[in-house]
């Protein structure tokens, strides 16, 4: 570790760059221990980082050793999502300094008062698994060409039909669903328009973001020319739209996404749709409740076998109350997003929080 530059360029206490130091000495033994690449990295600025610490194995995927070379948030975003959620990853993809594609698993060092002064990264080769996941694509394609083959002998299909008339098919089946989930969501919107109580017009409000999460993926289906659905650009049509209709509200909320382009099959897309609903919604109502600023992130982080969405807001601290309140419109948002986790998703849900905001973490297998 080049003490003098880490010294001179990051903000560390006496305290903090001790402990860098230590961990420094350790990285080689962690490289031959692990047979991987071990890196401690630390930042410049929220898009910019560098190699302070760099452990090589035996059979190292670096033809160099990179202590003191830059990090990049477009090629690294998980490192940096770590820095800023104080949240481990694991089975993130990431960008190497040679531009190669590597598996990374991340781990946060906390420095005083609780920040992340920087993090441990280790690194294993993806090649052989991006093998393997060729060879189960190809398997499910056979699969799949068997299948409608049977259904076409058993009358099921007809023979004649072309994929593009199931396309259209499909496409008008979205476009008649969405207009109608869009007819509920107008008459529920008069409903709570007209409504003089104030709980009965959040119940409603409520349940319209719930609705409108729904019409937003089918109108995305209507264009896609296949079953699966790009949940990144969904996701991120699905922040800009919540962040236009609470615009015209008082508080002023800014609203950021960032993620990694992944395909889901429609259901478990639908899923991940009303989950990051939720959890913005509650965001609002419970986090940034009493704030007249704020601040609301959603992260999608694909992993190898894993995806994990972050949801953080910068608001006030959830109290032990609050968590036990399962009865009250707090406790059904978040039932739904734990039930949609389980059952639609067969993933796993945590909440973090603290003075510094809270961070909701859905992880689950892809």
């Amino acid at each position: 570790m080049d003490y003098k530059f880490v010294k001179e360029n990051i903000a560390l206490t006496a305290a903090e760059l001790e402990k860098l130091r230590e961990i420094d000495r350790t990285v080689a033994d962690f490289a031959r221990l692990t047979q991987s690449d071990i890196f401690v990295d630390c930042f410049l600025s929220d898009k910019e980082g560098i190699v302070i610490s760099h452990g090589r194995p035996e059979k190292s995927l670096y033809k160099r050793n990179i202590e003191g070379e830059k990090v990049l948030r477009q090629k690294e975003p998980t490192v940096f999502y770590t820095r800023e959620t104080g949240v481990g990853m694991k089975d993130a993809y990431g960008i190497s300094q040679e531009n190669v594609k590597v598996q990374q698993r991340t781990s946060p060092i906390f420095g005083d008062n609780g920040r992340v002064i920087a993090v441990f990264i280790q690194e294993s080769d993806v090649t052989d698994n991006a093998r393997l996941n060729n060879k189960l694509t190809h398997m499910a394609n056979v699969t799949e060409m068997l299948s409608s083959q049977e259904l076409i002998r058993e009358g099921v299909a007809d023979i004649n039909a072309t994929p593009q008339d199931y396309n259209i098919l499909l496409q008008e089946t979205h476009h008649r669903i969405k207009n109608n989930l869009q007819t509920i969501s107008s008459i529920l919107n008069m409903q709570r328009r007209r409504s003089q109580n104030t709980e009965t017009r959040e119940i409603l409000s409520d349940n319209i973001s719930r609705i409108n999460s729904l019409a937003a993926m089918h109108e995305i289906m209507m264009t896609a020319l296949a079953e699966k659905v790009d949940i990144c650009e969904a996701l991120e049509k699905q922040v800009r739209l919540f962040e236009q209709i609470h615009q015209g509200n008082e508080k002023q909320i800014s609203f950021d996404f960032e993620g990694m382009n992944m395909e889901l099959s429609f259901e478990k897309a639908q899923a991940v749709s009303m989950i990051v609903n939720e959890l913005m919604v509650n965001a609002m109502k419970h986090g940034l409740k009493s704030r007249e600023r704020g601040r609301i992130s959603v992260r999608l982080v694909v992993g190898e076998n894993q995806a994990t969405i972050i949801v953080f807001n910068d608001g006030e601290e959830c109290s032990k109350q609050s968590e036990k309140e399962t009865k009250n419109r707090s406790g059904f948002g978040l039932d739904i997003v734990k039930g949609l986790t389980h059952d639609k998703l067969h993933g796993t849900y945590s909440l973090q929080s603290s003075a510094k905001g809270t961070t909701v973490l859905i992880s689950f297998p892809i």
